[in-house]
């Protein structure tokens, strides 16, 4: 599950902005509709980037940065 989690956790952003289709948006969803860590991690990466939407990227201090990565890995249960 590791390996698809990490498939799915590339694929989250395109996700939540509308981005699939077809294949990869049907297979989006049976992992959220199977795995509650699934949902959970795209819930929070939704929150997260509704939160911080209007930073521009700059805008955010590099240690910031990997401090959100590491509470989403945390969150979503994805290891490097």
């Amino acid at each position: 599950m590791e390996e698809e989690c990490r498939e799915l956790a590339e694929k989250c952003f395109a996700y939540i902005d509308g981005e699939l289709s077809g294949d990869e948006l049907e297979a989006v969803l049976a992992r959220m509709e199977k795995y509650e860590c699934c949902r959970r991690c795209i819930d929070t990466l939704r929150e997260t980037r509704d939160s911080l939407g209007h930073l521009k990227k700059d805008d955010i201090p590099e240690s910031m940065k990997e401090r959100l990565k590491a509470r989403l890995r945390e969150k979503c249960q994805i290891r490097e």
